[in-house]
């Protein structure tokens, strides 16, 4: 390690091998983040869906009253 008191930082060499532990934790959030991204499209669409359940439901039960009158 080098100490140096001058105020400017220094050229660092990054590799970008699978090994390397930071390129690892990076490309490991980003592929977290996109999962999270794709379930909360899923929850959205689960979601739309359901409430489409319920209107056919009370349109099916409003028809099913109407036919037992």
């Amino acid at each position: 390690m080098v100490v140096c008191k001058c105020g400017a930082k220094a050229a660092r060499w990054i590799s970008w091998s699978i090994d390397n532990l930071v390129w690892s934790l990076r490309r490991e959030k980003e592929e977290l983040v996109a999962d999270v991204q794709e379930g909360k499209l899923m929850a959205d669409k689960f979601d739309a869906a359901k409430r489409e359940l319920a209107s056919w439901k009370k349109l099916v039960t409003e028809k099913d009253a109407k036919l037992v009158v």
